[in-house]
């Protein structure tokens, strides 16, 4: 059954909301129904509620939690002692000290909790139950209870969730999601030192990035599921027992949406079964169900908005007799989506910066008074200003010019299925125009939904650019996203440049982001690979620390923490990395004075070589390498790739039949293909044009890989092979495995071994 949600406009926040920093605060509704907090940009928090018979929005107070810097992060936990819900907001409120921790009530703006902790950086995730507070920053995971430290984590991967589930009975087991793909579930470590370091109880491989998880539970149940989102658009559940994991369920991103960012779950049609709610990065909010005894949650309500979701919570806010979904945008809107086709409630209009509510000509005569009070602020700054230059001495004359910092939100992340990076630029005010410069090759291609004109440049190469785009925004423009196509093997920067329209004294104001594009960009970090490969391997040896090692791979690898991980003793530090176009790994292993690195395909080994060997000259260091090639897994990879190329030489046929089949049912008429195979592919033309469009030349980019094997191969033996590409690529035209495979047999150097056909 599908779920019919009203769309209504509650109130807007000042500034900017960041991810998971507005919560439903479940409670006695009273005549405002249930209260609503926002923690912003500015570091203020604000809560309030919708007054049941007025329908206006009355704020129950405001406060500066954060001079300085934003609320980074928010949860609703019972206080200590009572059942009464308080809000925890997380943030550093001085620039000295280390990260913050406050608590408010419902109706009091001092807080009754104000906790400096020893992180040095602002609190980016937190939860709390009772005297638990679980609290990290990007770096650092740190149990407290009670505010004295239980334990913490300093993974190698920044931390991207944190939460806790209850095992044997009420005892709680902090969880701790990070960048290298894991969520890692943590208990105590047995008889050292509170404050030590947590032992890891499990370690749970997750199918991408992790972007949010909370826990999961229905009703009174134990709360022992963790409900998990990624960065390429994955749900999944997984339920967390003392003897074993247990995968419930996977949501693939089919249609290709965005991250999902925030979620929540709430029982929105009171059946007795709880909804799922998730909110992404792309403006979609969806709503899933998992009826009793089904496997896969079904989806039953989807909307989309042209901002981010920032949060999703759950409650009775507009109305205390009905549930509904509210969510708050990157700009700061608060929207609710209900089940209730209700009077919206008055939207609230500012007098001397203070929200008041009444008909449309009190708000009007409210915004005239607000305006000649601004006006006269300005003239009044004027004068100040006008009073401090020197007519006598024109060269002292200062000119005074304010200017503004533009908030954007940004977002580079790698989307394994078609092998490209989604670039999600969001500003807080209007975009006129960006660039896209960068100093190495790539490909830019355009999103269907953006409203922006793209203009290919000639790429200025005295100084380094390969690429530059100018792209023209459409009015009202705010967000703009873009799909990057790099080639593996060229390291350099995107440099975007942010343009809003407005001006200061006639000035622009621009922001500048920067994203390294690694060697090996289109590989991602694995934990489990099942599959025997004949490995190639190339061996440095030499006085080399970890820590320069692991720096050297930083640069190299993505998914790599900024520090190496912690092992016990001398046991090696082991990491697995999977290319998403060839289906290829590079496994790595460094100690103390040797890096190994192992792959099954050379042009990986090749790739490698060149960069590392670029470093060590840098740094003046000798480090002497060793090469063993093996000839196995030539074959290996060229039959690994055989069954996608197959499929994509099918489709690509399959199109063009589809184009002329079309043409003949346009002028001869529908019905007159009677082929049963012709017909299927009139049938399914459509699916077959979006799989086209889905993976991006994939059957280039394939051949563009046997082309780099056999060149790579064939170097690192000593040999030239560029006499025989073009005779590579005819025969890529004519794609036979077996024929290839004996290609690759052939030495290049020796024309007299080569067939006939290929010279």
């Amino acid at each position: 059954m599908d779920l019919s949600l009203q769309q209504v406009e509650y109130t807007e926040a000042r500034g900017t909301i960041r991810t998971g920093c507005m919560r439903v605060v479940p409670g006695d509704a009273g005549t405002t129904g249930q209260k609503v907090a926002i923690g912003n940009s500015d570091g203020e928090l604000r809560v309030f509620g919708i007054h049941q018979t007025s329908r206006e929005v009355v704020d129950s107070y405001r406060t500066q939690a954060f001079k300085g810097s934003a609320v980074g992060c928010m949860c609703i936990a019972a206080i200590p002692g009572s059942d009464k819900k308080a809000i925890f907001v997380g943030g550093k409120a001085h620039s000295d000290t280390g990260g913050d921790v406050k608590g408010y009530s419902r109706r009091k703006k001092a807080p009754f909790l104000d906790f400096t902790t020893h992180i040095a950086d602002p609190i980016a995730q937190m939860d709390v139950h009772e005297l638990e507070l679980y609290v990290a920053s990007d770096s650092m995971f740190t149990h407290f209870h009670d505010c004295e430290e239980n334990g913490f984590l300093a993974p190698a991967n920044r931390i991207s969730g944190v939460t806790f589930v209850s095992m044997d009975g009420d005892e709680k087991y902090p969880v701790v999601a990070c960048d290298d793909r894991l969520m890692r579930v943590l208990r105590d470590a047995g008889d050292q030192d509170k404050q030590g370091p947590k032992d890891i109880l499990y370690e749970v491989e997750l199918p991408g990035l992790p972007r949010s998880i909370i826990p999961f539970c229905e009703m009174d149940a134990p709360r022992n599921d963790v409900l998990y989102g990624t960065k390429d658009g994955r749900l999944g559940l997984t339920g967390i027992s003392r003897t074993k994991i247990r995968q419930r369920f996977c949501l693939q991103n089919e249609k290709k949406l965005g991250s999902i960012d925030t979620m929540d779950f709430y029982d929105l049609d009171e059946d007795g079964i709880s909804e799922i709610v998730v909110g992404r990065s792309d403006g979609h909010v969806e709503v899933f169900r998992i009826e009793r005894g089904a496997t896969q949650p079904l989806k039953c309500a989807d909307h989309e908005f042209s901002e981010s979701i920032t949060s999703v919570s759950c409650g009775a806010v507009g109305n205390a007799n009905h549930r509904e979904v509210l969510l708050s945008t990157y700009s700061g809107r608060i929207i609710g989506l209900t089940l209730n086709d209700s009077t919206p409630p008055k939207l609230p209009v500012k007098e001397g910066g203070r929200e008041v509510a009444g008909n449309n000509e009190q708000r009007v005569q409210a915004l005239k008074k607000e305006i000649e009070e601004l006006q006269g602020r300005v003239s009044s700054k004027r004068r100040e200003l006008d009073s401090t230059k020197t007519p006598d001495d024109p060269d002292s004359m200062i000119e005074y010019i304010a200017t503004p910092y533009v908030e954007v939100k940004d977002d580079f992340s790698f989307q394994e299925a078609e092998g490209n990076y989604l670039l999600q630029l969001e500003s807080q005010v209007n975009v006129d125009y960006l660039t896209l410069r960068a100093d190495t090759t790539m490909d830019i291609l355009d999103v269907d939904k953006n409203t922006i004109l793209p203009s290919k440049c000639a790429p200025d190469q005295e100084r380094g650019s390969q690429v530059l785009y100018t792209f023209r925004c459409q009015p009202n423009t705010r967000r703009v996203q873009l799909k990057i196509r790099p080639i593996e093997g060229q390291q350099g920067t995107l440099t975007v440049t942010m343009v809003p329209t407005t001006a200061v004294n006639g000035r622009k104001v621009a922001r500048e982001l920067n994203y390294p594009i690694l060697p090996l960009c289109l590989h991602r970090i694995i934990h489990t690979d099942q599959v025997e490969r004949p490995l190639s391997t190339l061996k440095y040896s030499g006085n080399v620390s970890v820590e320069e090692i692991h720096a050297l791979l930083y640069t190299c690898l993505p998914n790599i923490g900024e520090r190496p991980q912690q092992v016990s003793g001398n046991e090696d530090i082991h990491v697995v990395f999977q290319s998403a176009i060839t289906k290829t790994v590079v496994r790595v292993t460094y100690r103390p004075n040797e890096l190994i690195l192992e792959s099954d395909n050379v042009s990986t080994l090749s790739i490698l070589k060149e960069f590392v060997g670029k470093r060590i000259a840098e740094r003046r260091v000798t480090l002497p390498s060793t090469l063993e090639l093996n000839e196995e897994s030539v074959p290996f990879m060229l039959n690994l790739l055989h069954d996608r190329i197959c499929h994509q030489i099918s489709l690509s046929q399959k199109l063009h039949l589809w184009e002329a089949l079309k043409e003949v049912e346009l002028s001869e008429g529908k019905g007159t293909v009677t082929s049963p195979e012709y017909k299927e592919i009139l049938e399914h033309g459509d699916e077959l044009l979006k799989e086209s469009e889905g993976s991006n030349s994939l059957g280039e980019r394939l051949f563009g890989t046997i082309t780099d094997l056999y060149i790579d191969y064939y170097r690192m033996e000593g040999v030239d092979s560029k006499k025989r590409i073009d005779a590579l690529l005819v025969l890529l035209d004519n794609y036979n495995l077996d024929k290839l495979l004996q290609f690759f047999k052939t030495d290049p150097s020796n024309p007299a071994l080569w067939p006939e056909s290929t010279k």
